[in-house]
Order: structure tokens, then C-alpha cells, then sequence
């Protein structure tokens, strides 16, 4: 073969290479921050007489179980896995199935199976159903944990601070993990000041008051934003999907703000999402692209906060309530290709 040859060959040999290559880049980019995981269920329901009337507590006892039967029913992914935990100082029992037809309608007959006449006066013992919560939850999958409670953790088997120190280190788990929660206070006698604090220093785990437990949870299917400083394209679609997307209300919007930064701001805090779950977020930057590529690392991550007014659209959550936004400074590279003859 001729020197001529083997050039056009190693150069062909050469763009196939960079053909393969840019397929791969361009699917690990579509692929990351996405998230395709099944769901996994957990209810920690609170079945301590109380939450029948006893005591002259509220008697929601019946109301809760019509509203947790309903949330199951409500299920429609056949892949999602269901964890019922019913619990008083000991907790009864472990229920877990699919949320198939058979599957739900196994877990709706042993919910409908806790009968006020065969439980127990006992005290309330949150952390021990919490705990047993978090031994379930699965890395593989979308995890989502719902404890239902009238009362305070007031158990002598545990540490009396155990709740807290449970629910504090609870962001970070739940990060690691992909789950998110929902502590569903079903009477005033639940609220507590300082457990509200800790829970809302955390964007991984939502206040849910009253016996309503059918909540619509908006999922943003990326968990990054990526703005490459070259393109100068600061405008984003972001799709929210949702259990309950077609009950958002016309006039729905969510609010947005980033972390202080030097960089980037938003062009509009206000955005609004369509029928479909999706929303164009503008950014703009704070000072020339030029200026941008000089000062700003190869690398800059900043916080998106989503905000819902619960006030105007109750019982509405981001599920998480956070987004990465990666600014990208890609600097040119020139690469030399020499040919040995």
C-alpha cells in the first residue's frame, strides 16, 4: 500500500473514531441527571387509638383509612411497589406488594382489615416505624415515604429525641438515595415547632396538615441544568412529570430563585407550566460572555430553589424542591494529528 493510502485510511479510521465517540458524549449527556426509576411506596400509618377518639382526641381514625385506601387505589403504575406499615408502640405489621389490579386489591383488604375493637391502648412510637422505613427504602428505585401521625413520638422504648435527630439526618440520606418525604401531621395535637423547623430546612421532605394524604407531587425528570458558557444559549425546557398532572389548575405557575451567585440571574422568578408538565426557564448573564469565559471556572454549580404557594395551590409539592444548574466554561482545545510516514 502506498503512503497516500495508509494517510486516507488512517484519516477514515480516524473520523469513524470521532463518529463513535461523539455518539457516546452525546448519549451520556442525555442521559444524566434524567431519572427513570420505578417508584417505591412507603406508608407509615398511625393506628394508636387516639386516632380514633380516644382520650377526646379527633376521631379520624375511619377518614384516614377511606383517604389511605384512596391513595393506593390512585396508584396507576402497575410497577410501582407498595409498603403499608401500620404501627402503634410496635409496629403490626409489614404489607408489601405491586400496584397491579391483584396487588392492590390484596393491600386495600388488609387496610381495611385494622378494626378499632382489636387494637390496643398504646403509646405512639414514630421512630421505630421511621427507621424501619429507611431499612426499606431502595437505591434502585424512586422512593417516596408518607407517615401518617395524629400525636408525637412519645415511646419509652426510644431515645425521646430520637425523632428529631431521625428527621435531621434525614436530607442527606434522602439525597444519597433518591427519595423524598411526606410527614403528614393529620391533627393539631401532631404539630410541633421545633420537628416544622428541621423539616423545613430541608428541600427532600414535606408538612402535610389534615387527613388528606392525596397530594400532587410535581418530579422534575433532571436533576441538572447544563448551560455551555460558548453556546450562549440560556434558555431551558425542564418537563415536570406528575401523578396527578392534568389536576394542576390553568393559572398554575411555580416560583424560582437561585443561590447568590456573580454569574447568572433568572429572567423571570414567575414560570408557568403547560398541560403537558413543561416550563422555558430564561437565564441571563450578569456581565459579558466574554468577561464569563475569562473569570468563570471550567466547572460552576448553583442552586435552582422551586417554590409552590401552598397558600393559592394547596397541597401541590416539588418533589425535590432543588435543581443543579452547571455552568459549563468550554475553552477551546485545538488537537494536532501528525501522520508518520
Amino acid at each position: 500500500m502506498h503512503y497516500k493510502n495508509k494517510e486516507i485510511a488512517i484519516i477514515n479510521m480516524g473520523k469513524r473514531l470521532f463518529a463513535i465517540i461523539y455518539l457516546l458524549l452525546c448519549v451520556a449527556y442525555n442521559s444524566s441527571g434524567q431519572n427513570f426509576k420505578n417508584e417505591r411506596r412507603i406508608f407509615l400509618w398511625d393506628v394508636t387509638l387516639s386516632t380514633f377518639g380516644f382520650g377526646g382526641s379527633p376521631n379520624i381514625g375511619n377518614e384516614v383509612q377511606r383517604n389511605l385506601i384512596q391513595a393506593v387505589e390512585n396508584i396507576s403504575d402497575p410497577q410501582t411497589e407498595i409498603i403499608v406499615i401500620p404501627f402503634q408502640d410496635n409496629i403490626l405489621y409489614v404489607w408489601e406488594n405491586q400496584a397491579t389490579p391483584e396487588g392492590k386489591k390484596e393491600l386495600l383488604k388488609k387496610i381495611s382489615s385494622i378494626k378499632e375493637k382489636d387494637l390496643e391502648v398504646t403509646r405512639t412510637n414514630i421512630c421505630s416505624a421511621w427507621e424501619e422505613a429507611l431499612i426499606l427504602i431502595s437505591p434502585k428505585k424512586r422512593n417516596y415515604i408518607f407517615l401518617l401521625t395524629d400525636g408525637k413520638q412519645n415511646s419509652q422504648k426510644n431515645n425521646p429525641d430520637c425523632l428529631y435527630e431521625n428527621i435531621s439526618a434525614w436530607c442527606n440520606l434522602a439525597k444519597r438515595n433518591d427519595a423524598f418525604g411526606f410527614y403528614v401531621m393529620l391533627t393539631d395535637e401532631a404539630r410541633d415547632p421545633k420537628l416544622e423547623e428541621i423539616i423545613n430546612k430541608c428541600n427532600r421532605m414535606e408538612i402535610v396538615t389534615g387527613t388528606d394524604i392525596n397530594v400532587t407531587e410535581l418530579r422534575p425528570i433532571t436533576t441538572e441544568i447544563n448551560l455551555n458558557i460558548p453556546d450562549k444559549e440560556f434558555e431551558k425546557e425542564v418537563l415536570f412529570e406528575s401523578n396527578y398532572i392534568e389536576r394542576l389548575p390553568e393559572n398554575f405557575q411555580i416560583e424560582l430563585s437561585l443561590n447568590e451567585n456573580s454569574f447568572i440571574k433568572l429572567k423571570n422568578n414567575n414560570v408557568k407550566l403547560d398541560k403537558n408538565g413543561n416550563c422555558r426557564i430564561e437565564f441571563i448573564p450578569q456581565s459579558t460572555y466574554e468577561n464569563l469565559r475569562d473569570h468563570l471556572p471550567d466547572k460552576y454549580e448553583i442552586d435552582l430553589n422551586i417554590q409552590i404557594d401552598n397558600n393559592k395551590f394547596p397541597r401541590i409539592f416539588a418533589t425535590p424542591s432543588n435543581l443543579k444548574v452547571v455552568l459549563k466554561n468550554i475553552r477551546e482545545k485545538i488537537m494536532t494529528i501528525e501522520i508518520v510516514k
